[in-house]
């Protein structure tokens, strides 16, 4: 996974910057999150997600009905959102 930093949040556009500060703009939703996304939070996530097709995105806790069935922890529909050091996990979801 690829660690990201959350650089700039518009509304449901946000900019991620990685550690060799490549830039990343996706349209992302958050769903069922207890605290709010803020910048200077990270997201981990699998690189196959940064490919540039993957620009409208949509997450949820991993017990939601919606999305794939994940069976393992590798799975590239897996994303970990750091809020105050706390990691929180969470699936993509299609729709």
């Amino acid at each position: 996974m690829k660690k990201l930093e959350i650089n700039k949040i518009d509304n449901y556009e946000y900019e991620l910057k990685d550690i060799y500060n490549r830039i990343y703009h996706f349209n992302i939703e958050f769903y069922n999150l207890e605290k709010k996304v803020k910048v200077g939070d990270y997201i981990y996530m699998n690189e196959k997600l940064l490919q540039e097709e993957y620009c409208m995105l949509n997450f949820d806790v991993l017990d939601s009905k919606f999305g794939r069935e994940i069976k393992i922890n590798e799975d590239e529909d897996i994303i970990v959102l750091q809020i105050d050091n706390e990691k929180i996990y969470l699936k993509r979801i299609y729709g």
